[in-house]
């Protein structure tokens, strides 16, 4: 390489700006946006009260969050000596994000395309380009290692719903005796899942780690990790009470 030409890759090198490459590959403008809307009405013998609310959350690293929440409420008074109260709230969420497949969270500030626009190999970050050599040598893999479309094609998600319905009951029995009753439902699950499919730097290592030295693979040549998880919790409250407002012993 002759002088001039040092000193011109040398140039394009330091009017390189490695914040805004890494800036416009792997985050994202932030924002945050709320909407709602709230009912209510009622007499002095019934009132009701409802809501919507929307949120919508997008995070600097490429993730999201969408989230719904409904409440109503109906509060029923037909007698002196009998109140019915009623409410139920429900929620459903779903979050959504990128992640590098090999856990490479720490990269440098530097450019992640050629100047003909072919994405560049950090491989040397994870192998020494003489060993990753003699692993694609034996197993035939080829373990170049682009962080920009391997974080774009590694998803996760999650998603959560639930819902929690409440009844109580007041009765006024006699001037110093009264029952209140209190009954509650509530349902929530959720669910998760990671994906890294087959040109993932992750699971290319993977496969190579499970070839033996004769090239012989002993993992599946095809497919991706697709790992799912799922959770639901029930629970039912009833409560009963008695209540004596009365001194014993007067006259």
């Amino acid at each position: 390489m002759s002088l001039d030409e040092r000193d011109a890759v040398l140039g394009r090198l330091s009017s390189t700006d490695g914040r805004k490459e890494y800036e416009k590959y792997f985050m994202s403008n932030a924002y945050l946006m709320n909407h709602s809307v709230s009912f209510s009405g009622g007499n002095d013998k019934s009132s009701f009260y409802a809501s919507l609310e929307s949120q919508t959350d997008r995070g600097t690293d490429m993730d999201s969050s969408n989230e719904y929440k409904m409440f109503f409420r109906d509060i029923l008074k037909p007698a002196q000596w009998l109140s019915l109260d009623l409410s139920a709230n429900a929620f459903f969420s779903f979050d959504k994000s990128h992640f590098m497949s090999h856990g490479l969270t720490d990269l440098p500030y530097m450019s992640y395309y050629g100047e003909d626009g072919t994405e560049l190999s950090l491989s040397n970050y994870i192998l020494s380009d003489a060993y990753r050599r003699e692993i694609e040598g034996i197993t035939g893999i080829n373990l170049t290692y682009n962080p920009v479309s391997d974080f774009l094609a590694s998803t996760a998600s999650t998603r959560q719903q639930g819902i929690n319905a409440n009844v109580g009951l007041s009765v006024r029995i006699a001037k110093w005796l009264s029952y209140e009753g209190r009954f509650q439902y509530s349902l929530t699950s959720g669910s998760g899942e990671r994906f890294m499919p087959a040109q993932t730097f992750g699971v290319r290592i993977e496969r190579a780690q499970g070839t033996d030295m004769n090239g012989t693979q002993y993992l599946p040549s095809s497919g991706g990790h697709f790992t799912s998880l799922n959770s639901t919790m029930r629970s039912y409250t009833v409560r009963n009470q008695i209540n004596i407002d009365k001194a014993f012993g007067d006259e």
